[in-house]
C-alpha cells in the first residue's frame, strides 16, 4: 500500500478487512520412506483477524495464528512441529522450510 501513490490507506484497509476470508501458504516437503506430505499455514478471517488488518498491525498476526488452532487456524511451524513429532518428516528438513526456524527448534526443543 505504501508503494503506491494516492491511495487511500484506511479505506483500503477496512476494504480488506470487511472481505477477508482467509489465506493459506504451502509447501511440500519429502516424507520419511518416499514421497511427499503436504504441509499447510492457514489464516481464516475471523472478527480479531479482521481488527488487526483493519489497524493495520500485521505484525500481531502472527499470534493470532499460534493461538487461534482450536478455530482451525494453524501456523507453518506449528504443522512442521506435528510432522516432527508423528515422524513424517525428518527434523532438518522441517527447519530448513520453516518461515521461523528458531520458533520451530523450539517447539522441537532443538539446539
Amino acid at each position: 500500500m505504501n508503494m503506491v501513490p494516492g491511495i487511500d490507506k484506511a479505506g483500503f484497509q477496512n476494504l480488506l478487512a470487511e472481505v477477508f476470508l482467509g489465506a493459506t501458504c504451502q509447501r511440500l516437503l519429502p516424507r520419511v520412506g518416499g514421497g511427499l506430505v503436504l504441509v499447510s499455514e492457514i489464516l481464516l478471517g475471523t472478527q480479531p483477524v479482521k481488527a488487526l488488518l483493519r489497524d493495520s498491525k500485521i505484525l500481531q498476526l502472527q499470534s493470532v495464528l499460534e493461538t487461534s488452532r482450536d478455530e482451525g487456524m494453524i501456523s507453518l511451524e506449528r504443522r512442521l512441529a506435528d510432522l516432527v513429532k508423528t515422524g513424517e518428516v525428518i527434523s532438518a528438513e522441517a527447519i530448513g522450510q520453516a518461515s521461523r526456524p528458531d520458533a520451530l527448534k523450539s517447539m522441537l526443543k532443538v539446539r
